[in-house]
């Protein structure tokens, strides 16, 4: 089952539960990866196996070639986390 929790630059951000995972424009990456990157202080994280390179400056953030803010980014953790207490 695979679960749309938000958007970013009109692509569907899905959670999917079987991998606690996140897919966006093909890509997917756990979902505790990318949370402790948008949460944690560094401005600047890679995921190497992936290519990617996750930069946040002031309330925007950048996940390689799409850019959302950092209340979106919360807001798709929040959604996550909502479907999570359902299960």
């Amino acid at each position: 089952m695979q679960v749309k929790v938000g958007e970013i630059q009109g692509y569907d951000v899905i959670y999917i539960p079987e991998k606690d995972s996140i897919f966006c424009k093909n890509t997917i990456i756990k979902y505790q990866v990318i949370r402790h990157i948008v949460k944690g202080s560094n401005l600047r994280a890679e995921i190497p196996e992936k290519k990617l390179v996750i930069t946040k400056s002031g309330c925007i953030i950048s996940l390689g070639c799409l850019t959302t803010s950092m209340s979106n980014c919360g807001d798709i953790m929040k959604n996550v986390s909502k479907y999570k207490k359902k299960i």
